[in-house]
């Protein structure tokens, strides 16, 4: 009132304070009208809705969607739309009025505002089961898992309501003769059909679950206000359902999950596109932490703070969301191999292992369930950590924020942390690898099981793997254990042989002249050493096994092939008739000049030259 009528400071703050009541008109039960006061009005042409409205999160004003992306980069001056949406979202509250303070300020005001979402909104018993689970899993991450549930119930409740119109809300369903109806609802929000049947399993199960669990929490609520009649119309539903859907949905849906496993391939990535990323992403991180050891710059540090997560990743072969999460205070409780440590502890293992080891630090972190799991950082991981911790302040990241792979820039209501899928794509794509989609995070999970299995290696082993991955033991073997074809033919094929009474000799001889007479017809095929290699195989199967001594563990032996050898010849010659071997600098200088030789190291070409030379005067004398 101070100020002179007409001045501009003077209707600014008019304005502001029109705008503070228009939001308690619009946000307050015992205010409001019926009529949502937005701050402009609107035009006879445009038939607009109060959904079509957005509030502001700084000056509380309504506006149109389009409207609200110009109004708010003079007024909160963030380009960022969705943001500002969902901000507006968390500050209006439009939820019913049993949502808990999570649901109305954290989970709910991130979903987008379509058909689903106005269906959930203010339905009661939706958002009492969405109040359940958050209570249930507390940690932010499993806010996306109870969003999805939440919306998986909207859209049965909308199917429903198409083929029973009179039904408003989700807790009306639950009466014995609408069980068909829901069955009905059900198979459509899965996409059933009768020749083809679900086109999403995972979905028929998982309602089946969650209309059941929705049913208990709306009898508790019926105990507790003392409505027998509907109680009981309630416990006969709940009878129903536990007794069919096992017969009408789930066996259906599980049969339909089973075939879909087994008709999609699992291709596992190869260890040289592996190690393409290995070493695409050490390259990354060596040359950003150069360049803020000499200067602070933020995209050098981005590029530090995003490498170096994935490389943990893919180096431990955790999941992306354990690494990603992964807490300053996970990292200052580190463990190392010191002098410290009891000796009897380290009687057993080899001085090389223990200087080996010493390199590299163990941290502890939340896994999968409340699971305890373990990450191994080298080196170059703990100086890259050290250098993003030191300048994460300049990057912009809060004090607040727990994280060492914090996200910068991001609003509250998300993910305060980097996402290591998107990430692991980006650079999975930029690397140059052959087969860059084989290289995701459960796939190099499944990768290290297979390897391992095909290794041969000790129980214990595989115990200690599982535990470090975060597996039971038998779901580490039999779901993250791809069947290898190779192994299973070469060496299951022998052993039903065996216990048909065939003789394998004569099976071996039989396979052989068959694969001449294909060769003549189609063309040359090559098979060698494919007699020796199954004698040997039938003698291991005799031969008792003798325990390994070798210091550098399971030895596995790889025949020399046809180009190796010629390789071999090109370089030296007649290697019977060299004065003396050839010395490992020689061999050395040998594979870097043939790509053939690159799978062998020096020494086994040495010895190789040696047992050639040494088979020659064998037989001589």
């Amino acid at each position: 009132m101070a100020l002179p009528k007409l001045s501009k400071e003077r209707l600014k703050l008019i304005e502001d304070i029109r705008k503070q009541g228009d939001f308690i008109h619009n946000t307050c039960s015992d205010q409001n009208t019926g009529i949502l006061i937005v701050s402009r009005r609107q035009q006879q042409k445009t038939n607009r809705k109060a959904d079509d409205y957005i509030c502001c999160p700084k000056c509380k004003g309504f506006y149109t969607k389009f409207a609200s992306r110009q109004h708010s980069r003079k007024c909160v001056q963030k380009h960022n739309s969705r943001s500002n949406f969902i901000e507006g979202r968390k500050l209006t509250q439009y939820i019913h009025h049993v949502a808990s303070p999570a649901m109305k300020t954290t989970i709910f005001p991130v979903l987008r505002n379509d058909n689903i979402t106005k269906a959930i909104r203010f339905d009661e018993l939706i958002i009492r089961y969405g109040n359940r689970l958050s209570e249930k899993l507390s940690q932010s991450h499993h806010h996306d898992q109870i969003r999805a549930n939440m919306r998986l119930l909207g859209r049965f409740k909308i199917e429903f309501m198409k083929i029973v119109p009179e039904i408003s809300e989700l807790k009306d369903i639950f009466k014995p003769y609408l069980f068909d109806n829901a069955i009905e609802a059900l198979r459509k929000t899965a996409k059933w059909t009768f020749d083809k049947g679900f086109a999403t399993p995972a979905v028929a199960t998982s309602l089946s679950s969650l209309i059941k669990k929705c049913a208990r929490i709306q009898r508790n609520e019926f105990i507790k206000c003392q409505n027998e009649d509907s109680k009981c119309n309630l416990d006969n539903f709940i009878s129903l359902w536990v007794e069919e859907t096992p017969v009408q949905i789930n066996k259906k849906a599980l049969e339909d999950l089973e075939n879909r496993k087994r008709t999609k391939t699992n291709d596992l990535p190869s260890k040289n596109d592996i190690k393409i990323l290995y070493d695409y992403l050490r390259t990354i991180m060596l040359d950003s932490f150069a360049e803020l050891c000499l200067n602070y710059n933020f995209i050098s540090w981005k590029k530090l703070l995003e490498s170096t997560l994935i490389f943990i990743q893919v180096f431990n072969r955790r999941r992306a969301g354990e690494i990603e999460r992964l807490t300053i205070e996970n990292f200052n409780k580190k463990e190392q191999i010191t002098d410290c440590v009891e000796a009897g502890m380290l009687e057993n293992i080899s001085k090389q292992s223990i200087n080996f080891a010493k390199q590299f630090v163990r941290i502890t972190l939340r896994g999968k369930l409340g699971r305890t799991v373990s990450v191994l950082l080298d080196p170059l991981c703990i100086k890259s950590i050290n250098i993003i911790l030191k300048f994460r302040e300049k990057a912009g990241i809060s004090k607040t924020n727990p994280y060492i792979f914090s996200a910068p820039g991001k609003s509250s209501l998300a993910k305060s942390y980097c996402r290591a899928c998107p990430l692991l794509r980006k650079f999975a794509s930029e690397c140059g690898a052959l087969i860059p989609d084989t290289l995701r995070g459960t796939k190099l999970r499944k990768h290290i099981a297979t390897y391992t299995s095909l290794l041969n290696v000790q129980e214990s082993t595989v115990d200690r793997l599982a535990n470090f991955l975060g597996h039971h033991k038998d779901i580490h073997k039999s779901i993250y254990r791809v069947p290898v074809p190779v192994a299973e033919i070469t060496s299951v094929s022998k052993i039903l042989l065996s216990a048909a009474g065939c003789n394998l000799q004569n099976s071996i001889e039989t396979s052989n002249s068959n694969r001449n007479i294909v060769s003549d017809n189609e063309g040359s095929m090559q098979y060698e050493g494919l007699e020796e290699n199954s004698e040997d195989s039938e003698t291991d199967m005799v031969k008792p096994k003798r325990r390994s001594t070798s210091p550098f563990g399971r030895t596995i032996r790889k025949r020399w092939s046809s180009a190796e050898i010629d390789s071999v010849k090109e370089t030296f010659g007649d290697i019977l008739a060299l004065e003396k071997l050839p010395s490992i600098k020689q061999c050395a200088a040998a594979i870097e000049k043939n790509i053939c030789l690159c799978k062998r190291t020096p020494a086994q070409l040495k010895t190789w030259i040696d047992n050639q030379r040494k088979k020659v005067a064998v037989r001589g004398n």
